[in-house]
This record gives structure tokens, sequence and C-alpha cells, in this order.
């Protein structure tokens, strides 16, 4: 394995910073267009169809330029549960009209509200990061609460796979179609809570996402969260592909993808590391990529924690 630190810094304006931050609720939204387009194409437009293209289209306007609707923003759980209340009222008019599809309407519109608790998780995330400064950026979260959420996104991830694999978890030998990944958050006191920023919550998924994406199924995936006092310590470790020796550094960059990579793998803008490499900036932290070809790669970001 390859270990190479990434010193370099983060430089980017203020519209890239957002456009990164954000760019894994751009990509639960397409999540949620897609459903939402395919339900159209099986039913047709509906008054309530019509009215979740709109709270679509809101929500994607409030998150492009947050400054100028924040308040919209901290009220996304309203407009979530009218996403949720129009859904509902249309699949239970579609149903009627072709009962013979009630299992596939039922099955999507349970997908789309998860989709929706999603957002809502990862809205209160960025709102939390863009509002507070310094320590202030830091709380103390509960371990279960977190571990449960990071379940469920990869629950949702895995209904979603466009092919017959699936997300397992906590399981050593994986059978040919699975993923297995272990989730492991721990404080150095062993309480229930750890002490971190919750934005990095989400680099935790991307990364393990990201690990998901450029392995092959039977394989593992160890993401951890380590608070020790001194630093919390996030780290995603797989079995995959691995990155070229020559772009360890460049991949961090924003858009760049490896070269070993296909189109069709490439799903997404491509900001997981580079999500990784400005928060670690941002928090004067360290970030280390451990690869090689064929073999793996392993992310480490160790930031210091506040006192």
């Amino acid at each position: 394995m390859m270990q190479v630190e990434i010193t370099k810094k983060a430089t980017y304006t203020e519209e890239e910073r957002y456009k990164i931050l954000l760019h894994s609720f751009y990509n639960i939204m397409t999540v949620l267009r897609v459903d939402l387009t395919l339900l159209d194409k099986i039913i047709g437009q509906s008054d309530g169809l019509r009215k979740c293209f709109d709270i679509y289209n809101k929500l994607m306007s409030f998150v492009e330029d947050p400054q100028k609707h924040g308040e919209q923003i901290r009220n996304i759980e309203d407009y979530t549960s009218n996403f949720r209340e129009n859904i509902t009222r249309t699949i239970e008019q579609a149903k009627e009209e072709a009962p013979e599809k009630v299992s596939f309407f039922y099955n999507t519109v349970d997908s789309l509200k998860k989709v929706l608790d999603i957002i809502n998780v990862r809205t209160r995330e960025f709102i939390f990061n863009i509002d507070n400064t310094g320590n202030d950026k830091w709380q103390r979260i509960d371990i279960a609460e977190i571990s449960d959420k990071l379940r469920f996104v990869f629950e949702v991830i895995g209904e979603k796979s466009r092919n017959n694999n699936v997300i397992v978890f906590d399981k050593e030998q994986p059978a040919e179609n699975e993923y297995s990944i272990f989730f492991s958050i721990v404080s150095a006191d062993n309480s229930a809570m750890i002490y971190m920023p919750p934005f990095f919550q989400d680099v935790l998924r991307d990364l393990t996402a990201n690990s998901r994406k450029y392995s092959m199924p039977s394989t593992v995936i160890r993401s951890s969260l380590y608070n020790d006092g001194e630093y919390l310590i996030l780290r995603v470790k797989d079995e995959g592909r691995g990155i070229p020796e020559s772009e360890i550094e460049k991949v961090v960059e924003m858009g760049y993808r490896a070269s070993n990579t296909t189109a069709e793998e490439t799903y997404g803008d491509g900001f997981g590391l580079t999500k990784a490499w400005l928060m670690c900036n941002s928090y004067d932290g360290r970030m280390w990529i451990d690869s090689a070809l064929g073999r793996g790669t392993e992310i480490t970001i160790k930031i210091p924690v506040p006192r």
C-alpha cells in the first residue's frame, strides 16, 4: 500500500464550497426526481404529483442559494411533510384506478418517504454547519443514533441498487452478491455519546458510499469514528480496486476521478473526497490516503478536539 498525506490546502470560492458541501444533498435529490419521474410515467400527471414536483423544485432553489433562502431551508421539514401528504394522496387515488399495480405503488411511496427522511437529516447537518463557528460546530451526539442513521442510509442505498447486489452489516465473509459494512463509533470515555462536528457524519457516509462504489461484491468495508480525547479520527477502509499511485494526491481535487474508473460508475459529482479534504482543512486536521491497485484504499482523517 502507498500512503500519502494530503498536505496541500483546499482553496475554493464560497460558491464552490457550498457546491461541495451540498453534493450529497444533490445526489439524494436526484434519487427523489428519478422516483417522481417514474411515477409520472406510470400514472400520468396528477394534481398531487404536480405539487410534489413543485416542492422538489423549491427545495432545489433553496439550497442553490442558501443565503437568500435561509428561512425556508430551516423549515425544510414542512416542505417534505407536505410532499409526503401529496404523494400518499396520489398513490391512494392511483391504486383505485390500477389495482394490479398496488404493490408497485406502495413500494414506491415507501422508497420516497425514506428518501425524504434522508433529506431532512442532511439538511439539518448542513444548517448546523453553516450556522455555527469554532467550537460551536462540535456537539455531543448519541452513538446509537449515529449508527442507526448510517445503517438506514445504506439500507436505502442497497434498495436503490441497479443490480442484485445487497448491503449487509457486520458480516466477515459476505456472499458473492453482498457488500458487508462495519460501522464503529467509539468515544474515549466509553460513554454513549461522542463529541464531534455533526457534519462529519456526512463525510463518513460519502467515503463509505465511495468504497462500495469502487469495490466488488463479497468484500468488506470498515468505517469508523473515534474520539480519543485529543483527536477525532475518521477512517474508512475497503478492499476495492485502489487508486493509481500517481493520482492519490489528485483524487481530492474538485470533480477529479481516478483513471481506473468508468463513466457508469461515476454517478454523482465526484465530490466525496473533496468534501472530506475541505472539512479536514476547515478543522485544522490531517488527511492520509493509503492505497494500492487491486488491494483497496484506506482514508484517515484526524482533527484536533477543542478543549
